[in-house]
């Protein structure tokens, strides 16, 4: 995969997603191994480490990270009405590894229960509040599409304004279609 899209500016590496069952030593190796070969094709494109217990375990791999830590950045996931004590990990490694939030969500984790807004606004105010404030190797995430989503704490957005540009003009393009 290294061989094949090293040279596009759009990609990102995600290795081990959601590692489970497992523990950080056995995962924190297989990174090891990986993140090497990648980094003898390809040195510079951004690597997405996942972290144990479905990438929430952040934790972990603030104590140990891994051997080659140049533009790698470890995986967190969360659903604001499941994972809302699992924000505190955030907020205490921010400053220490790169968090990548590649997955979350305003419900539960299941996507049974049901979208409650209290807890899904403060879980993303939380968040953006805690990647805002820490140190300039915190790396913050957005859901829009079509992005490449890392901000240094000092931007107001973590979209790219490329990219947020292109999310306003499909939000008023779904707004005029969905006009009667």
């Amino acid at each position: 995969m290294a061989t094949l899209y090293k040279d596009e500016d759009h990609v990102i590496y995600e290795i081990a997603n959601e590692p489970n069952n497992v523990d950080w030593s056995q995962v924190r190796s297989y990174h090891n191994r990986v993140i090497s070969a990648i980094r003898e094709i390809d040195t510079k494109t951004i690597i997405i480490a996942g972290t144990t217990t479905w990438s929430q375990d952040i934790h972990l791999a603030a104590e140990k990270p891994v051997d080659e830590p140049c533009n790698v950045m470890y995986a967190f996931h969360f659903y604001a009405c499941s994972h809302g004590s699992l924000l505190k990990r955030v907020k205490d490694v921010r400053t220490q590894i790169p968090i990548f939030v590649s997955e979350w969500g305003t419900s539960g984790y299941s996507g049974k229960l049901r979208v409650l807004s209290p807890p899904a606004t403060a879980a993303t105010k939380l968040v953006r509040r805690h990647l805002r404030r820490a140190s300039p190797r915190a790396i913050a995430t957005t859901s829009a599409p079509s992005t490449t989503p890392v901000a240094s704490p000092s931007s107001r957005s973590a979209t790219p304004r490329p990219a947020r540009r292109r999310l306003l003009q499909m939000r008023r393009r779904r707004r005029r279609a969905l006009k009667p």
